[in-house]
């Protein structure tokens, strides 16, 4: 049951208000580590940099570090999953395939996915979504992602970092299944879902151009929290706009210094197209939006170069 009624009455919610009210949003988000809120992003940004500057560790990595805790890596465009248009009236107990991710080409760092969904919308909760770890003929292990379905349609988002303490690698599989839960009168419905996976080298790439963008920050004149508070934006403090207004050169610029020589091979593009969308995606667009975007500009240099 997902009731939050009948889960008070069990004790499953914590002994007070506060403990009550976590457990329902964790419930909401998804069991697997949701990431803050927008509203919340700075708060926590600056709460985990001081933590981690604490701990010994210096400030360009706590920067990165705690970046990372509110704006998870981006996702690998050429990784991404999707699936919808799911509406399920089978009140069974058995799980079914929703999507496959793999096999993978690379060691995974984090997987990342949403969904927007809903059940019946009366009596108990009972529908979920879960990630399968498959390595050959063997499952490794699963995580619920997004807890119990919810009554309206809604949307929830989850960051994996490892199933069942288990990181994914190259070779494996993820399996992203759901069910709808037995008893009768149960119903699932997933009007969307996309999951993508960042790598551990775009990851390791991500933490890089987060250190120099802190460095810069630091440089140009901000405090060590301006600095880190700037990373949540793709635009440099005013500090440092002031002091090296050339480093504020528009996109199409940044982007034609690092587009591949003309007769490049399809490899060396790919590589190309795949930094210049996490580039975008650290800058804080949405998934599709910064793959339409690659590629406008990949097709407008194209066409400048022919």
């Amino acid at each position: 049951s997902g009731d939050a009624e009948w889960r008070a009455q069990r004790g499953e919610l914590g002994p007070d208000a506060a403990a009550r009210g976590a457990a329902l949003r964790l419930s909401e988000q998804g069991l697997a580590g949701a990431w803050p809120s927008e509203a919340d992003a700075k708060e926590v940004l600056v709460s985990k940099f001081r933590e981690f500057v604490e701990a010994g560790t210096p400030a360009s990595d706590a920067a990165a570090m705690a970046l990372e805790a509110v704006r998870p890596p981006p996702a690998c465009g050429s990784a991404v999953v999707r699936a919808g248009d799911v509406h399920d009236h089978r009140s069974e107990e058995d799980w079914r395939s929703l999507k496959v991710m793999g096999p993978l080409e690379e060691d995974v760092h984090s997987i990342w996915t949403s969904i927007r969904w809903r059940d019946q919308g009366f009596g108990n909760s009972k529908g979920r979504v879960r990630a399968v770890l498959r390595r050959g003929t063997s499952t490794m292990g699963e995580v619920d992602c997004f807890g119990l379905a919810p009554r309206e349609a809604s949307c929830s988002r989850t960051h994996i970092e490892a199933i069942a303490g288990i990181k994914p690698v190259k070779g494996d599989s993820v399996t992203f299944e759901y069910k709808v839960g037995g008893g009768g009168g149960h119903q699932l419905h997933i009007d969307a879902f996309e999951a993508g996976l960042c790598t551990a080298t775009s990851a390791a790439d991500a933490r890089a151009r987060a250190k120099a963008r802190y460095d810069a920050n630091i440089a140009a004149g901000s405090t060590c929290e301006q600095a880190v508070v700037a990373l949540l934006s793709p635009e440099l403090p005013k500090a440092a706009a002031v002091a090296a207004p050339a480093a504020a050169a528009p996109a199409a610029a940044v982007v034609q210094t690092t587009m591949p020589a003309a007769g490049a091979s399809k490899v060396e593009l790919q590589a190309f197209m795949k930094r210049r969308h996490a580039e975008l995606m650290q800058a804080g667009m949405a998934p599709t939006e910064a793959a339409a975007k690659m590629l406008e500009e990949v097709k407008r240099l194209q066409v400048a170069g022919a």
